[in-house]
């Protein structure tokens, strides 16, 4: 599943790697999270499930992933827990280099390149930056900022549907703000490439929920690619990656070894 700051996207799989069951639904708070959770499972799930994978966004701790393990614990047998960025890059290049950007309620971008050195820029949350995320445009929109609450974030946060149809017939505003929600995004990636060793044109792979704009998305790779980078699409998305990533107790344990080992490396 994918908890993001705004949604939560669960997919459940079988043995067989098939997606057999979806749900999109806004995103709980720390309470209602597992009963969301045990509602999915008892509608779509005959047993108890092998495993749940969970990117859930700001667990970049291990105290913060294990605060959402034993919120679920009694879920399923096994339960791994990374942040939605870490589920983003291995969504969209498993070990390989490359650049994961999610602009979504927030904004944050993951590298890492031919050498195994990684680096992170964003992800800061919306009181201290998230600079072009859904929230800031928002923010800026609307001339506001949201209490610290998660709720009023989110509230606000969800009004950017409204800017970004404004922003696809030519608003004038909506336009100036999106263009620089842009600008804010593109130097996150070039914060972390900077940072890194790769060769060529840079891999970027555009996550979250202001992507989904077809007309800003298209202008967003079409800036990227003049400064150099070569985008790529994940033939799945985040939550599908997480359920088939947890099909298996086996195909878990061994995948979310590798990813500790890769993300324990991470410098920030």
């Amino acid at each position: 599943m994918d908890l993001g700051g705004t949604w939560l996207r669960i997919a459940g799989a079988n043995r067989a790697g098939k997606i057999v069951a979806t749900q999109r639904r806004p995103a709980p708070d720390t309470i209602q999270f597992p009963v969301c959770i045990k509602n999915f499972i008892k509608t779509h799930c005959r047993t108890k499930p092998v495993c749940m994978v969970i990117g859930a966004r700001g667990a970049w701790s291990s105290q913060a992933k294990n605060k959402f393990a034993v919120s679920l614990n009694t879920l399923a047998e096994n339960i791994f827990v990374i942040s939605d960025i870490e589920l983003a890059y291995w969504n969209s290049f498993a070990d390989g280099p490359g650049i994961a950007l999610i602009a979504g309620t927030g904004s944050v971008a993951l590298g890492r390149d031919t050498l195994g050195n990684w680096r992170r820029a964003g992800g800061l949350g919306p009181q201290i930056g998230d600079e072009g995320s859904a929230y800031w445009i928002a923010g800026k929109y609307f001339d506001k900022r949201a209490a610290a609450d998660s709720a009023n974030i989110r509230r606000l946060a969800r009004r950017t549907v409204l800017i970004m149809n404004r922003y696809s017939i030519g608003e004038p505003k909506a336009v100036q703000i999106v263009n620089q929600a842009a600008e804010h995004l593109a130097k996150l990636a070039e914060d972390v490439s900077r940072r890194l060793d790769f060769k060529g044109r840079i891999p970027l792979s555009l996550c979250g929920g202001l992507f989904k704009c077809a007309k800003y998305r298209r202008a967003f790779e079409q800036k990227m690619n003049r400064l150099g980078y070569r985008i790529t699409r994940p033939e799945l998305n985040a939550e599908e990656c997480a359920s088939l990533l947890g099909r298996s107790a086996d195909t878990a344990f061994r995948i979310f070894h590798k990813l500790e080992k890769m993300f324990d490396q991470r410098t920030r």
